[in-house]
């Protein structure tokens, strides 16, 4: 048997499968269930119950009376495909990103059964994150989905690198100063930055 990582240990007649046909014959499961000793991703012998059959071509007598079926099987658990995605972020000019813990940081697509993920660690391209980085935009990738609800290793993650972190200019503050002389005007002596 196999199927993709969903949070229950049964196997349905489509997800079963039949080996071991001979004489030409082909043979069809046509009934019957599975039960892994785990849910999670991985192979292991499991219970195997109601197994009907179907037997088909080749030479002999083409009867499923012929074969025995067997009340264990290895049943596979393979894991299901998850996708993590940094979310887009924005910073000021002279700030310092520290991303922190939380869910406003990705998203994800392929939990199973409402799953969580906890945390993600983020990194930002070429120094991004840093006060000096320059007004641009920098890549920023997830890796390490930890915590929450789920095992890691019942899926197969994919980190996608399309989060972008935005650095915004700086807004300055001018301010200007002189001695009243009834006139409106500033010169660029008596202003500072």
């Amino acid at each position: 048997g196999s199927k993709i990582y969903d949070t229950n240990t049964g196997f349905l007649v489509g997800q079963l499968a039949v080996v071991g046909g001979v004489n030409g014959q082909t043979v069809a499961l046509t009934g019957g269930t599975g039960t892994a000793a785990s849910a999670n991703a991985g192979t292991a012998s499991g219970t195997l119950s109601s197994l009907a059959i179907s037997v088909s071509g080749g030479s002999g007598s083409a009867l499923a009376t012929n074969y025995t079926l067997p009340s264990t099987g290895a049943l596979t658990v393979t894991p299901a495909a998850l996708t993590v995605t940094a979310s887009d972020q924005l910073k000021t000019y002279g700030d310092t990103v520290s991303f922190g813990a939380g869910s406003a940081l990705f998203t994800s697509s392929g939990l199973v059964n409402s799953q969580t993920i906890g945390s993600v660690t983020l990194a930002v391209a070429t120094s991004g994150g840093a006060a000096t980085a320059n007004v641009a935009s920098y890549a920023i990738t997830p890796s390490a989905a930890t915590g929450g609800s789920f095992t890691a290793s019942n899926y197969s993650i994919t980190y996608a690198t399309t989060g972008a972190l935005t650095v915004n200019p700086a807004t300055l503050t001018v301010t200007g100063s002189k001695i009243y002389d009834t006139n409106t005007g500033f010169l660029v002596g008596q202003l500072a930055v």
